[in-house]
């Protein structure tokens, strides 16, 4: 009996010590900085193309005091301090939220949640240790210095946080489509991070992403890819374009005979609450503003400044509102330009008119200007 018992007892401590050491192995496995590369629902887990994947520029940091600390670089100053513990082998606590654990290595975590109305997957990935030779400002400076291109298109970075992309949205298209998305460089624990996000009140960006830096210099660098990202990982320089004057006042010709875009509403044309312009456009350009007229219209003065490639001109207008301020970007590129006259592609060519009726015009997306002084 006395055997027996002992073979009992021996036998429920190597359970014990069993279990405390996986609980101890996935503690280790999970304390540390992690990527959450992207956010997914139950019913697309299996979608290889990433369409239903959610991205965001986030960094969990599982700390040995059983905090974790979440950084969202979408929004200024976010930092969220919880606590995380293991309830058991396979469930992952954070805060009062259970997460059951589908896979835990040394490089990847990826947990599965079922508190909310819809089970949603959590993929999490390691940054890798790097030996980058700059701070956090001489990397910002090496983006801001130049132009870069991959195999998606071009790149330009500018101060006042607009990154354009410009690319064709089809490969038919004979105009560039430019893009403007937010960025940022985020430092945490010696890794470096680029990250896009939107900033929804003012209209900017529609990227949301966060990707660890590898390596950077003046010629080239290279971000950690997945399959959740909006562009390939290698950046080179790009060559800059000669200089281009502009300066002066310029008019152009609207015609229902050009395009006006496809992103109009046709019945609100219809009702007069749209206007599809037909005349003559100024534009008028100094050394810091472009102003836009049609008639006795002023559709608006924005502090303007052209990009390094001498076709990309970035047109911002102040918002200082209650609770938030900012500025609004619209875009255009420069197409053609001779001594006497300037085609412009817009970006952004509705305009609101302060008034009751037509409240909106829109001009032709493509305007050639003949200058007239």
């Amino acid at each position: 009996m006395k055997k027996k018992n002992s073979i009992l007892i021996i036998t429920f401590l190597a359970l014990l010590i069993n279990c405390s050491s996986k609980k101890e192995s996935n503690s280790e496995l999970v304390k540390g900085v992690w990527i959450l590369e992207s956010t997914t629902n139950n019913l697309y887990v299996d979608d290889t193309t990433s369409t239903y994947n959610n991205t965001a520029p986030i960094i969990y940091d599982f700390n040995i005091d059983n905090n974790v600390t979440i950084n969202y670089y979408g929004v200024k100053d976010t930092i969220v301090k919880l606590k995380w513990f293991f309830k058991s082998d396979s469930i992952l606590t954070i805060e009062n939220l259970d997460f059951k654990i589908h896979q835990l290595k040394k490089n990847k975590l990826t947990l599965v949640g079922s508190n909310r109305t819809d089970t949603y997957w959590l993929n999490f990935k390691k940054p890798q240790k790097t030996d980058l030779k700059y701070t956090k400002d001489e990397i910002k400076n090496i983006l801001l210095s130049d132009l870069w291109k991959n195999e998606d298109g071009d790149f330009e970075f500018f101060k006042n946080k607009s990154m354009i992309f410009r690319h064709k949205m089809n490969k038919t298209d004979s105009l560039d489509f430019l893009q403007n998305e937010n960025w940022g460089i985020a430092e945490y624990k010696n890794y470096f991070f680029l990250y896009n996000y939107s900033d929804y009140f003012l209209g900017k960006g529609s990227w949301e992403q966060i990707n660890q830096i590898l390596s950077i210099s003046p010629e080239q660098f290279r971000l950690d890819h997945n399959n959740n990202t909006f562009f390939k990982s290698i950046f080179y320089r790009n060559q800059k374009n000669a200089n281009i004057e502009i300066h002066g006042n310029w008019k152009s010709k609207n015609s229902k005979n050009k395009n006006y875009g496809k992103y109009y509403s046709k019945r609100q044309v219809e009702r007069g609450n749209t206007q599809l312009f037909e005349g003559e456009m100024f534009l008028k350009i100094d050394n810091d503003f472009i102003e836009l007229r049609i008639d006795t219209l002023n559709l608006g003065k924005y502090k303007f400044q052209i990009g390094k490639d001498k076709r990309t001109i970035l047109l911002e207008r102040k918002y200082e509102g209650e609770f938030t301020r900012g500025s609004f970007i619209s875009l255009a590129d420069i197409i053609n330009k001779n001594d006497t006259t300037l085609e412009v592609h817009f970006m952004d060519n509705q305009f609101s008119t302060g008034l009751e009726k037509p409240y909106t015009i829109i001009v032709n997306k493509v305007q050639t200007f003949e200058k007239i002084d």
